[in-house]
């Protein structure tokens, strides 16, 4: 039996215990709604629904999108009829078409993509089917990014009409948009593609004027009117378009062009010109929608639209919101943008009430249509209520139990639909805990024993952190066998720091299950545990068992190992994670993590302080990749940057060593053996210090974890600070206490790994840390090749420096020097490739990278000679600004290379003599002493030169020798 079908027998089981209340909630809906002077909501004969908009959508992209194709695939015919279903069915799912074949989920679509790309078909449209797959199932970013750009950017792509890079670039925007990017370039390039697309002739013809609409109506957002207002509106008034389509396009012109004058603040902070430009577009926009109407009443675009013209407050006498929602419901039952557009209307702060919004919610629920998105209308319209209401949760809301019952019938109804087979899993887990919300336990635990664990994603988001499925699950558990008062006498009892009463009520609830006891349970007796262990101050393992009961899971696939290791594979998403014991602001907490497969912008948060009140707030020790510039460092607050310092880390060692020092909330943060935070207190902009109160907890989190990584944590261990004991003072002295952990934990892997002379030398520097009180330690001979002895160097060149800094005693680079000297050695730091230091030689290998720490400012001359060995991409960078072989000749130029700019030809196995200069307005390339050319300026410090044996595309072998730097006057 498939998957999907395996969860249809427990609603039939159910359904007897909740059939019996059908009748009355309907009659008590009606009831309700009369009392409120609500009318129900009407389905009028010759209604469109959004079937039929996709039945009229698939005919058009049959004209449009499927010859370009058919031409594509004269390249693959015996690929031909796989690639015509495959790219049939995920058109017809992506625009919910009633014949798209069921049995055929995104998830099979995807791997139907991936087998035609295996195959060697590699044609744009099929790309985008599969990235849309991607998405649809489970919001794979990486993999439905990539292959939309290379869909956006393919060769083929030029035989489509304009619609397909339009389509493609709105998938992109979705996306984009859904993930929160700070940087919308997408955006541009979605309006781009619809301007082109608007008048493209082959891709919109005037009898599609409907479909165009719905495809470009947001390159008319207020978003894009600041920077292409002309644009648009020789666009609204282009006469090539439809009567219809022109006053739609003016009409929305214009209330974006009102709102942006208004602003989306309070009434009380809009301008006096805020209003005249508001009065002045309305009233506007108002005449070309009531045209749009006038012209096509069969529409619902412009009704829905005259509903936000109502509300703000530029209707005409006779006029109400009710009327034109109305409208629109009559020209489309199921148009979504109608439903949302009235409720707004209908909230308090427009005039309306609660009452008004539940009468909403009841009235979708009557039309007992979960075949359309208007049953999904009922069970967001909870959330309205909530907001409006005050209720302190949508817990609280279905109380009233006319609206539990109409909310239970509705989820019912909607994982019941044979139309929705393919979010019947979520729609099920979704059933459960409407259940759950609405008190009934027993029917709750019933259902949700059905589901499996985790929840779908589609459920988890629906979850507040404050409640999720442990929690969810647990209570309907617990509470359905009677055990709810001795679960809130365990609760209270945690809550009062009577660990071993709350213990020992929990293991009497425990013993009351015949199988495993609920997650919830297991959790709260692991706190108790640890929480009475932490308070001996012993060092404390902070273990991830596979039952994982020492941790709470609030997103992403955690697990734990048999040996403690916590584990997430990356699923190109976010991830959370929460220990359940109570560490408060006085600890000391070490341990590390290591990231295994590519990792492109993925790092690791350490959470502290956290804590839950009306919302959730912690600090964050964070680590993340800064594309090829390494990784930064800093402190988060809230998910969002503070004034923290940050460091950038560069390297490719891929275990990160984190050592955190709290005491009362100041913390010290180090990294790999590098300060990162110093006896730090964070404060907000008001100057307000974040609290870290006894109760908070610690925890994991990172904003994005590619598909195919593996993060691992191991060896976390945490120790409760007494009263007495103060935080590591700020100097020397500070540093080298910390580091005498962080010495013994490298030596004892340097003899893990059998490097005896550089575990001798390991603990030689040990010895010399720990007898110099606050006086600098003297930095022993290193090689490259001595890996941990080279890190910890390296970590205690930069924490002294810092400590220094902050004493006044900063540490300026010598006016000359020589990176190859052995006392040296320690500035550089291997980030890729095969790179070896001997004899005054430094040799590269490979796509290679190694830097050396610089921190200067120009000017400045380096010097080194250069022998090429193999490949043609060897360089020097020097910020924006690379001495470099580039192109497809063996040439040495400076780039970003000025016109004509001179190059110098080279030899393979021949040494060079460079000489770089960095002066106040250029930069000046010589070879053997002849200067060559000039090159652009050198904008700000460079913090470290890079140097390059080869890269991906010549993975060649360089020698570097003589290395000098010079501090020009």
């Amino acid at each position: 039996m498939p998957p999907l079908l395996r969860l249809v027998p427990c609603l039939w089981v159910l359904l007897p215990l909740m059939a019996a209340a059908d009748d009355d909630w309907r009659k008590s809906a009606r009831e309700f709604l009369a009392e409120h002077d609500f009318a129900p909501i009407e389905i009028k004969p010759g209604t469109r629904f959004q079937s039929d908009l996709s039945r009229e959508r698939w005919q058009w992209q049959q004209r449009v999108l499927l010859p370009a194709l058919e031409k594509h695939l004269e390249k693959w015919p015996a690929q031909a009829e796989r690639v015509r279903s495959f790219v049939k069915q995920a058109l017809q799912a992506a625009i919910k078409h009633p014949d798209a074949d069921r049995s055929r989920t995104p998830e099979k679509l995807e791997q139907e993509g991936l087998e035609l790309a295996k195959a060697g078909v590699d044609e744009p449209l099929v790309l985008w089917a599969t990235a849309w797959a991607a998405w649809e199932w489970r919001e794979g970013y990486t993999d439905a990014i990539s292959k939309l750009q290379n869909a956006a950017q393919h060769k083929m792509m030029k035989d489509y009409p304009a619609a397909l890079p339009l389509l493609t670039r709105s998938l992109i925007r979705e996306i984009e948009n859904d993930r929160n990017e700070e940087e919308p370039t997408h955006e541009e390039e979605y309006y781009k593609a619809a301007m082109l697309a608007a008048n493209d002739q082959p891709s919109y013809g005037s009898q599609d004027d409907e479909i165009l609409w719905h495809d470009i109506h947001r390159m008319f957002y207020r978003l894009y009117l600041a920077k292409h207002l002309k644009e648009t509106e020789e666009l609204a008034h282009n006469e090539r378009f439809t009567p219809w389509l022109q006053e739609m396009m003016q009409g929305q012109l214009h209330s974006s062009l009102g709102v942006e004058s208004r602003g989306g603040g309070y009434a009380s902070t809009v301008t006096s010109d805020g209003w005249k430009g508001f009065e002045k577009h309305m009233p506007v926009a108002a005449a070309h929608f009531r045209k749009a109407w006038d012209l096509h009443p069969d529409r619902a675009d412009a009704a829905a639209q005259m509903i936000e013209i109502l509300k703000s407050g530029f209707g005409m006498q006779g006029e109400t919101t009710r009327l034109w929602f109305d409208r629109a419901v009559a020209a489309q039952f199921d148009a979504t943008g109608a439903y949302y557009g009235y409720v707004w209307a209908l909230r308090p702060r427009w005039g309306g009430s609660v009452n008004a919004i539940r009468s909403l919610l009841l009235a979708c629920a009557l039309t007992d249509r979960p075949d359309t998105d208007v049953s999904e209308v009922a069970l967001k319209l909870v959330d309205f209520v909530k907001s409006d209401s005050g209720a302190k949760d949508e817990r609280a809301v279905l109380q009233t139990p006319v609206l539990k019952e109409a909310l239970l019938h509705t989820a019912q109804r909607l994982a019941e639909e044979p139309s929705r087979i393919w979010e019947r899993p979520w729609r099920l887990a979704d059933l459960g805990v409407y259940a759950w919300k609405a008190g009934e336990y027993p029917l709750a635990d019933d259902i949700l024993q059905q589901v499996p664990v985790p929840f779908p994603r589609q459920t988890r988001r629906k979850l507040n952190l404050a409640a999720n499925e442990v929690e969810v699950r647990g209570q309907s558990a617990i509470y359905a066998i009677g055990m709810q008062q001795e679960w809130e006498e365990a609760e209270a009892a945690y809550a009062e720091q009577k660990t071993s009463q709350s213990l020992q009520i929990c293991q009497d609830i425990a013993s009351r299950f015949q199988n495993e006891p609920p997650g919830m349970l297991l959790e709260r007796m692991a706190a108790c545990k640890f929480e009475t262990a932490f308070a001996t101050g012993q060092w404390t393992q902070m273990k991830a068992s596979p039952d994982m009961a020492e941790w709470h899971q609030l997103s992403g696939p955690w697990a734990g190992q048999r040996n403690g290791t916590l584990q997430i594979a990356g699923q190109d998403a976010q991830a959370y994670l929460l220990h359940n014991g109570r560490v408060g602001r006085d600890f000391e907490l070490r341990g590390s993590y290591n990231v295994e497969g590519p990792d492109p912008f993925q790092g690791l948060s350490i959470m502290l302080g956290y804590q839950r009140k009306k919302t959730e707030s912690f600090i964050a020790c964070s680590q993340w990749n800064n594309d090829n510039d390494g990784s930064i460092v800093t402190l988060l607050r809230d998910f969002a940057q503070t004034n923290a310092p940050s460091i950038i880390m560069r390297g490719d060692d891929h275990t990160w060593r984190f050592h955190l020092f709290s005491k009362d909330g100041r913390v010290t943060f180090r990294l790999n053996h590098h300060d990162v935070l110093i006896d730090y207190l964070d404060k907000n902009k008001k100057g307000e210090a974040f609290e870290m109160p006894e109760t908070s907890i610690m925890g994991f989190c990172s904003h994005f974890l590619a598909l195919g990584t593996t993060t691992s944590i191991r060896n976390l261990e945490i120790r409760r600070l007494p009263p007495e004991e103060t935080a590591p003072a700020t100097d020397l002295a500070g540093l080298h206490h910390l580091m005498q952990w962080e010495i013994a934990d490298r030596l004892a892997e340097a003899r893990r790994e059998n490097k005896s002379a550089e575990a001798e030398k390991i603990e030689a520097f040990g010895k010399a840390v720990q007898a110099a009180g606050a006086a600098p330690v003297p930095l022993p001979p290193v090689s490259l090749d001595e890996r941990i002895l080279h890190s910890l160097l390296r970590g205690y060149r930069q924490s002294s420096n810092t400590r220094l800094a902050l004493a006044g005693k900063t540490v300026n680079p010598p006016l000359d020097e020589e990176p190859l000297s052995e006392s040296n050695t320690v500035k550089w730091e291997p980030t890729a490739g095969a790179w070896k230091l001997q004899n005054g030689v430094l040799t590269g290998s490979g796509d290679s990278t190694l830097n050396y720490d610089f921190n200067r400012l120009p000017p400045f001359q380096i010097d080194f000679d250069i022998n090429v060995l193999d490949g043609m991409r060897p360089r020097v960078v020097l910020g924006k600004v690379k001495f470099a072989n580039e192109g497809f000749k063996t040439t040495f130029g400076l780039y970003p290379r000025p016109k004509d700019a001179a190059l110098f030809n080279y030899e393979r196995h021949k040494t060079y003599q460079i000489t770089i200069r960095a002066l106040a307005d250029k930069t000046e390339m010589l070879v053997d002493g002849i200067k060559i050319c000039d090159g652009p300026k050198i904008e700000g410090p460079v913090e470290v030169l890079q140097f390059r044996g080869g890269d991906d595309y010549s993975k060649g072998k360089t020698e570097f020798r003589k290395i000098r730097i010079k501090q020009l006057p």
